[in-house]
């Protein structure tokens, strides 16, 4: 690459020097939507989805986004994923999109979304969510086989071979023709014979083209694989209606997520108004997990953490603060621990940082008695405010007081029946969010559900030192809300029983001094008011989200599922529970990925971290342990 037309030498992460000269953006336009043939090929498609290998600093995306806003005949959506194994810092991208005065605007809203640093995949949406981006912080020798998408084109546009290597490997180059729809174009930059041999071997016909004044040279590449080797084309469903039963955050954010992609949606809870269950308390927290190994749990609570930190921003109605959380160690091995993982993880400051006993978290917060993690862009969260914002959409229709007593299955449709047999609704798809009432409607879902009763006390704040921020130590304390501060909760498992309990106020304020060692309360448990829920577990502690399998079907081909590992399903119905303590930070990310895989969108998580929630995982893994 060049050095810049005004003279500034700006380089990439990677060190190499970039071209924000006068005709970058032409060469972006030639080399990649005009030799992938995007114009013509998404005339008067519904969605058009563009996969890019080396997103840098975003100007084939902000080029692309550019070109799908300018055209009458654009598609209804534009999902563009793209692979960076070296992202760019937010100041950076200000110096880099200041050269290109015809996309200020649109990059000005690109850095308005710009993820944190953080190794996994980010899913952005902007242009009131008719465009979604999702970026994807690795190398794409790693990358590529965990993605799930049908690329209608793709940018191969890594660094050269020499200066990124594994991003032009024949396994990786073959990757890439796979995530293809049929006849699907790639275009790069690069010409390496090694390149042009790799995509042939793949099943592409290949042509190079010379560039000449402002064009740059570029490579061609169209899949022509035989019909055999060609993925299965998945669409999505021709009938866009569902019925969800369960109100609380899990079954609003389906609705939400549904709903913004033109689903009619009826949302039925048997309670008289939304978030009765365990999402209707005056507030919870949100914030990530960090491992030394970053497990599949830290990453999950990563990219759903992130997702509903964009998600909120855009809901003008929910309560909630970025307060902060103090994840304070409960003993030394502990805090060695969480040293550890944030040096092996290599996180930046602005996601989590280690705190050391009497650190202030911030310059103006009370020091921590104890080590422990900073969660800087953690807080709380009022659930009943972001369910009643979620369910705010014309598509959806709410139904409350509606028991659903039994569900069943005639001609592609199901139909929900009361408690009087009387028929409640009918719709193709039916998503149970109805954590643990979700067995008496699927007796033998392939899974166990774990039931704990949690009780929270709400505390007068004027009876607690004044903090600013949250504290977690095996229990948790908010800040000050309407002059209350949340503590606990108990986790009592087994326990469905949801009046509150004298006891379990004095439990709650027996852990106050985890949190606060020099503070000593008289506080009588009998006067605190509070509220209990019973939490949905699983086995492992990981949410369940998708399809419900067909039991009879499973043990019928049990050879078949077990080499392929293709488990089948309940034509039309889903599931989404066992969130747990964690629904303000799940429903989110889980919502948008259950709503990307009905609607055959590209997913919004890696392929390995969407299989540990698949609801089949118990099922299918105690079905190979019988073999």
């Amino acid at each position: 690459m060049s050095l810049t037309a005004q003279g500034e030498a700006i380089a990439s992460p990677l060190g190499v020097v970039l071209d924000v000269s006068d005709h970058a953006l032409q060469r972006a336009q030639h080399r990649f939507i005009a030799g992938t043939h995007t114009q013509s090929g998404w005339a008067d498609r519904t969605r058009w989805t563009v996969l890019e290998a080396g997103f840098g600093f975003g100007l084939n995306f902000l080029a692309t986004w550019q070109a799908w806003r300018e055209d009458p005949a654009r598609p209804q959506q534009l999902h563009y994923v793209a692979i960076e194994p070296h992202p760019f810092h937010l100041d950076d991208l200000v110096r880099l999109h200041a050269y290109f005065s015809t996309l200020h605007a649109l990059s000005a809203r690109l850095r308005s979304v710009w993820p944190m640093q953080v190794s996994g995949t980010h899913r952005l949406h902007v242009d009131n969510q008719r465009v979604t981006l999702t970026l994807v912080f690795a190398n794409a020798q790693s990358a590529a086989p965990e993605l799930r998408v049908q690329a209608d084109a793709v940018y191969l546009n890594g660094h050269a071979p020499e200066k990124d290597p594994q991003m032009w490997t024949p396994n990786v180059l073959r990757r890439f023709v796979h995530l293809c729809t049929p006849d699907a174009w790639l275009a790069s930059h690069c010409v390496d014979p090694s390149v042009v041999a790799a995509l042939r071997a793949a099943g592409c016909a290949v042509e190079q083209q010379t560039g000449h004044r402002h064009t740059a040279s570029r490579l061609q590449a169209q899949r022509i694989a035989s019909r055999s080797s060609r993925p299965v084309m998945i669409a999505p469903p021709p009938q866009r209606s569902v019925a969800i039963v369960g109100a609380g955050l899990a079954g609003a954010a389906v609705s939400a997520r549904l709903a913004a992609r033109g689903w009619k949606v009826t949302l039925i809870d048997q309670h008289a108004a939304l978030a009765q269950g365990a999402s209707g308390n005056l507030a919870g927290i949100f914030h990530p997990m960090v491992t030394r190994d970053d497990s599949v749990m830290a990453r999950l609570t990563r990219a759903a953490f992130l997702y509903g930190l964009q998600l909120w921003s855009q809901l003008p109605q929910v309560r909630w603060s970025a307060c902060g959380v103090l994840q304070m160690a409960r003993h030394a091995d502990e805090a060695c621990a969480q040293r550890a993982a944030i040096a092996e993880c290599h996180f930046p400051e602005n996601y989590v940082r280690f705190v050391q006993a009497n650190e202030r978290p911030t310059p103006h917060s009370a020091p921590s008695h104890v080590a422990g993690l900073w969660f800087a862009q953690a807080g709380w969260l009022c659930p009943t405010s972001l369910t009643h914002a979620l369910t705010r959409h014309p598509n959806i229709q709410t139904r409350l007081h509606g028991t659903v007593a039994s569900m069943q299955r005639v001609s592609n449709v199901w139909r929900l029946f009361d408690p009087h047999g009387a028929l409640i609704v009918e719709a193709p798809h039916v998503v149970l969010a109805n954590a643990a009432d979700i067995h008496r409607l699927l007796p033998n879902p392939g899974f166990t559900l774990q039931h704990s009763r949690g009780q929270v006390s709400y505390v007068p704040a004027h009876t607690l030192p004044q903090r600013d921020h949250v504290l977690l130590r095996g229990t948790m304390l908010l800040p000050a809300i309407d002059g209350q501060c949340v503590l606990g909760a108990t986790y009592d498992l087994n326990d469905l029983d949801t009046t509150t309990r004298a006891e379990s106020h004095a439990e709650n304020l027996s852990h106050l001094t985890r949190l606060l060692p020099t503070h000593t309360t008289a506080l009588d448990p009998t006067t605190l008011s509070g509220r209990a829920g019973v939490r949905c577990v699983s086995v492992d502690r990981l949410p369940l989200l998708g399809g419900a399998i067909d039991r009879v079907r499973m043990h019928a081909e049990a050879e078949h599922v077990i080499q392929s590992g293709v488990v089948p399903r309940i034509p039309g119905l889903h599931i989404a529970t066992g969130y747990a303590s964690r629904g303000i930070v799940w429903n989110g990310l889980l919502a948008e990925l259950l709503a990307s895989e009905l609607e055959a969108e590209p997913l919004p998580l890696e392929a390995h971290l969407v299989r540990a929630l698949d609801p089949a995982r118990f099922a299918l893994r105690a079905l190979r342990q019988q073999t």
